[in-house]
């Protein structure tokens, strides 16, 4: 069985890093055979098409939804680690559904992501944001996201953090001693733990031709951005 990785890569600088999380790029199992020109540039554009929601690549979640910013409603939003990482958990459970189908028809033959209500999988609402706990809510858990699991005041989230916490997610604990335990979630009575057909990588300090030979090899890449004020 092939094992996807998953490229945490920690860029650092000599001052203090905000510790914001964003998306660089992601490309399927299969990557393009040559880069194509846009604008002078070279971009590597995966297949999009996938009928389980992610009909145009990539997912984009978006981190500013009233329950995810801290403090409460001051429009200053901490979610982006536990959105970044979804949108690749997403994206790994469309590309690898045996079955696919297009919500709201429910249907989920590949565990990585389970439903955290009685819609699909794929639906919107298992997202989270919008009211019922999702993906996101729950990575925010397994990161300690804002100090949700251990009462810290950190706002966000910290990389090493959500590297150890995106392996306990693939493991799919289901042991309801753990403080992000779902009672509704699939966990491991469907399909059992993914913790040894993904590997999580974190890298301190990339070079820009790692990044960019990573996203040609078809991994999966979450760049964290430092930003450095002079005081």
């Amino acid at each position: 069985m092939r094992t996807h990785r998953l490229l945490l890569p920690l860029l650092m600088g000599t001052l203090i890093a905000l510790g914001m999380l964003m998306m660089l790029g992601q490309v399927s199992e299969v990557a393009a055979d040559e880069p194509q020109e846009v604008s002078g540039n070279n971009w590597y554009w995966k297949d999009g098409g996938w009928a389980d929601y992610a009909p145009s690549g990539v997912p984009d979640f978006d981190q500013k939804q009233n329950p995810w910013d801290n403090p409460p409603l001051s429009g200053k939003w901490s979610y982006c680690g536990p959105v970044a990482a979804a949108n690749s958990v997403w994206w790994f459970g469309s590309v690898f559904e045996p079955y696919p189908q297009p919500p709201p028809i429910v249907n989920d033959n590949y565990y990585l992501v389970t439903p955290y209500g009685t819609y699909d999988d794929h639906d919107p609402q298992n997202v989270g944001g919008m009211g019922p706990l999702g993906l996101v809510d729950h990575l925010a858990c397994y990161f300690d996201t804002d100090g949700k699991v251990s009462g810290t005041s950190v706002k966000g989230t910290e990389v090493h953090t959500m590297s150890y916490g995106l392996q306990w997610y693939l493991y799919n604990d289901p042991d309801p001693a753990n403080p992000c335990y779902v009672p509704n979630r699939a966990y491991n009575s469907h399909g059992g733990s993914w913790y040894d057909d993904y590997h999580v990588q974190l890298v301190k300090k990339p070079t820009w031709e790692w990044v960019v030979e990573e996203v040609e090899r078809s991994e999966d890449v979450i760049l964290l951005l430092g930003i450095w004020q002079d005081i």
